[in-house]
């Protein structure tokens, strides 16, 4: 099964739709348009990266998402104007049960996840952060998981 990776980001943003008219704004630059990818687990990947963004921007911001090609891979990005996390947190987020959350709020689970999500296209995932200056996550997927239908 393929999905659309616009469709599936807009739908991820929807899930989240109460959150995110309260106090963020979102921007979208879906430099792909319409593309189509197999489905090993994307969908699930967006509304973890869009919760975390939502979870370390309690009054707000900014989340700016975009897609791109780049030679033989896509790039989708997921940057947000929240906290952003020190160095030492940074290097640690994809370990499984590694959260800096209260325990009602996150089992440490999502990212590592996300990451094992990401393998199964032999592609990998990447953060850029700094306290105080937000966090920046790039999706970087080989382009023959794309459907050329």
């Amino acid at each position: 099964a393929y999905i659309d990776i616009q469709d599936a980001i807009v739908d991820a943003l929807g899930v989240f739709s109460e959150r995110l008219a309260a106090a963020v704004k979102v921007k979208t630059d879906f430099g792909l348009g319409s593309t189509r990818i197999a489905d090993l687990g994307l969908s699930h990947v967006f509304i973890n990266l869009i919760k975390n963004s939502l979870d370390a921007m309690p009054s707000g911001g900014q989340l700016t998402i975009r897609t791109q090609r780049a030679d033989s891979f896509i790039r989708i990005i997921f940057k947000d104007s929240g906290c952003g996390m020190s160095s030492e947190v940074r290097e640690r987020i994809f370990e499984p049960f590694f959260t800096t959350k209260s325990l009602d709020k996150g089992t440490g689970l999502g990212l590592s996840i996300c990451r094992e999500i990401i393998s199964r296209y032999e592609g990998q995932i990447d953060c850029d952060s700094l306290p105080g200056q937000g966090a920046e996550f790039t999706l970087t997927i080989p382009a023959r998981y794309l459907t050329h239908a």
